[in-house]
């Protein structure tokens, strides 16, 4: 016999007008350095100094300094997840 559950979650989504330019940093995620074809990735999670492969490249993720550095300065990021 199949069970089913329904579940309701509120999601809040704050959508800002786009902002000026000079505020606006395009981040190219798609163009990133590709790994050499023999890497083997090491995701040791007891590792807490080198997590580039646990994390993956994403400005939250592994360059999260970064990106908090920005926001907090008004700047906004832009994903480039495609080619241009």
């Amino acid at each position: 016999q199949q069970r089913r559950s329904q579940v309701n979650l509120p999601v809040v989504v704050h959508i800002v007008p786009t902002p000026p330019r000079r505020q606006r940093l395009l981040w190219d995620n798609y163009h990133s350095v590709r790994y050499p074809p023999a890497y083997i990735p090491r995701d040791n999670l007891d590792v807490k100094q080198d997590i580039l492969d646990w994390h993956g490249d994403h400005p939250h993720t592994n360059f999260h300094d970064m990106f908090d550095f920005l926001i907090s300065a008004g700047m906004f990021l832009e994903m480039l997840g495609s080619p241009f």
